[in-house]
Parts: C-alpha cells; structure tokens; sequence
C-alpha cells in the first residue's frame, strides 16, 4: 500500500508503517509526535499503511450494502436501536439528531425537525457484553461473520493509534492501554441513498449535520464519492477528499477534554458530494464504515500530566466514560 504522499490534502497524510510492523523506537516516536501534531491544529489525518487489508474493507461495504439495499423496511426496523446506552441496531433515516458536545436534547431535536439526516446506519458493539447484545439480521447470516473480525482489526489498530499519541505526549509506550482495552467501542455501517440534487441542496440540509463524535478516536472508511467537511479553527469548512488506501482518523471530544484540549475535535458534516459526481440529476448513493473509539466503559479519564501547566491548568475535573457517553448519546438519539 503507498503512502500517497503526491495525493491533494486539506489534512496531514500520516505513514504509520512504524506500528503496523517492526520498527525503531525513534521512528515510532517520530510517527507520534506528528499525530499529536496534526491533532493540535485539525483534529483529523489521514493514516496510510496502517495494516487493515483493502479486501478486508471490500467485504465490509459489500455486506453493509447487501443489508440496506436488499432487507425489507420491516426486518430492518425489528432491528432499531431502542437503549441509548446499549447504542445497537439500525437507525432509519432521520433517526439520529447529531449534536455538537453543548447541544442540548431540544436543539438536537429541533435541528432533526428542520434538516433530518438522508441516511441509513446499523450500530455495533462488542461481543460478548454482559448486558447488551448486538441486534444481528435473521436472514443475513453473513453479516455477523463478515463484520465482527473487521470491528476486532480496528480495535486492534485503535490501540497502536493510542500508543502513538502517548509517545507524541513524552508519555511511556502502553500509556493508554489499560483505559481502553475493554473494547467498549461502536462500528457503524452507513449507507446514504442516491438522491435527487433538489433536496440535497435545499438551505441548511446535509446527510449529515455538523457535529463533534463523542470518544477518543473515529476510525473512517470512505468510498471514492467524497462529502466529507471538516470546520478548521478559522470557521472554514473544507473537503476531506478520499484518498485511496487512507483512513480518515479524527480525535474526538473524549480525547480533546483527556488532552486539556491541545487535541482539538473538530466539527465536521457530510454534505453532497461535488458537481461532477452528478447523473439524471440525482447524487450517487455514498457508503462509509465508521469505528467509535472509546476508553473503557468503568475508567475515569483525568486531564493528563503533561498538558497541565501552570498557565494552562486543567480544565475539567475527572469524567466516568460511561456517564459522559450516555448523556452524549441520550441528547442524540
């Protein structure tokens, strides 16, 4: 897989071949400093050599197409995500009110009202939970088999994501690990039907509105149709154009409050895809799998040592994951 260093990007391209094989402790330490780097400014890079296979992600998107496009409305419906807490099964369009960390339940509400989301979801957790469990198609056997070992391969990558930042921050390799090994973490599978440029474009409507994602790290898998923005500090939105063999990897509010906030999570919304991705004056249906990274479920994240100073002394005082992620998602759907 190439680096695609000569690819056009609004966002740092990261070759983190150091983690996804054998590499000096130097050259690990220098991937990590770039990420927190990046991070500092955009909140979002691009990760090439990362080590998950392109067949890999074929099969995903493949499935994930084959649920959406081919189930009945009804068996996907007896499949909805009903426990905020559980966050497991589908989600209709218009379903989800994304929210930025200081909206409250009735903006959320009222910004669904007025511009809903044009897309289909299905959330998935990890297996086996003690007290949830994922919401699986009776007649879709495959599904299940196909995305389980992928959700493990972005559990797996997500740690050495960690494991660079901990680097970037002075801090010792593993840092993270004991926080986030319990695999408490959600993949989505997103599918955005072809639609008709007229209610795309109307005022203020998206396929998905601005929004910050609520843990450390979002792990996105993009197809070639692109509508993905990204707010910079400045109040510009600008394109994260897909780039073959990249994941797109953004921090998110978790990890910003973990950082003091010098990781920024930005905000970011899918809008229509650009003009020449138009036919018979519809945009083309749009795939993307999106890895939720969260630290464990029964850990307290404090601000960390290193980004406390005696002029920048810690703004938040300790946070249960689980108490900030429910009252996150309670607000979002």
């Amino acid at each position: 897989m190439n680096g695609h260093a000569d690819e056009p990007s609004a966002f740092p391209i990261i070759d983190f071949s150091a983690f996804a094989g054998d590499a000096s402790p130097e050259s690990r330490i220098e991937t990590g400093k770039r990420i927190v780097n990046a991070y500092k400014t955009s909140g979002f890079i691009y990760l090439v050599n990362h080590g998950i296979l392109p067949e890999e992600i074929d099969t995903v998107f493949k499935t994930a197409r084959h649920f959406f496009e081919d189930l009945p409305v009804d068996d996907k419906l007896k499949l909805s995500l009903d426990d905020p807490e559980a966050n497991r099964g589908y989600l209709g369009p218009g379903r989800e009110r994304v929210a930025m960390k200081e909206d409250s339940k009735e903006k959320a509400d009222a910004n669904r009202e007025a511009t809903p989301d044009i897309k289909e979801s299905f959330e998935i957790g990890k297996e086996p939970h003690p007290k949830f469990a994922n919401k699986w198609p009776e007649h879709m056997p495959e599904f299940r088999s196909n995305v389980m070992p992928f959700w493990e391969r972005c559990h797996e990558l997500h740690l050495k994501v960690l494991d660079a930042i901990a680097l970037g921050f002075e801090l010792p390799s593993g840092y993270f690990t004991p926080f986030a090994d319990k695999k408490d973490h959600n993949l989505r599978v997103l599918y955005y039907p072809e639609v008709e440029v007229s209610k795309l474009l109307k005022p203020g409507q998206a396929r998905i509105g601005a929004h910050t994602d609520y843990g450390t790290l979002t792990l996105l898998f993009q197809d070639s149709v692109g509508g993905l923005q990204v707010q910079t500090p400045q109040g510009d939105w600008v394109d994260a154009t897909p780039i073959p063999g990249s994941i797109v990897v953004n921090a998110g509010d978790l990890l910003a409050r973990w950082s003091n906030d010098i990781i920024k999570s930005n905000p970011h919304r899918v809008m229509s895809p650009s003009a020449e991705k138009i036919v018979h004056n519809k945009f083309p249906l749009r795939q993307s799998v999106a890895f939720f990274c969260n630290p464990n479920f029964d850990a307290t994240i404090t601000v960390l040592d290193p980004c406390v100073t005696p002029e920048k002394p810690a703004a938040y005082p300790p946070v249960s994951t689980r108490d900030y992620l429910v009252q996150r998602l309670s607000v979002t759907y």
